[in-house]
């Protein structure tokens, strides 16, 4: 996890609390197509699915809660 930054753990945060990688590209004036790569980044890097992606938004998987 040497890989990750301060900046990617504070997107994590900001993904699992709002649930929304459309409403953190909102936050950030990004595309939502970046938070989504840079959330799939993370994940490599921590070697694990951090969030369950259903129709209705994100959710903290186990492990994303243990990252978090």
């Amino acid at each position: 996890m040497r890989d990750l930054r301060f900046e990617d753990m504070h997107l994590f945060a900001r993904v699992a609390e709002l649930g929304s990688l459309s409403a953190v590209a909102r936050e950030r004036n990004v595309p939502a197509s970046q938070i989504s790569r840079t959330l799939a980044r993370i994940e490599q890097a921590s070697g694990a699915r951090l969030v369950h992606r259903t129709t209705h938004g994100l959710t903290p998987t186990a492990e994303g809660l243990t990252f978090l």
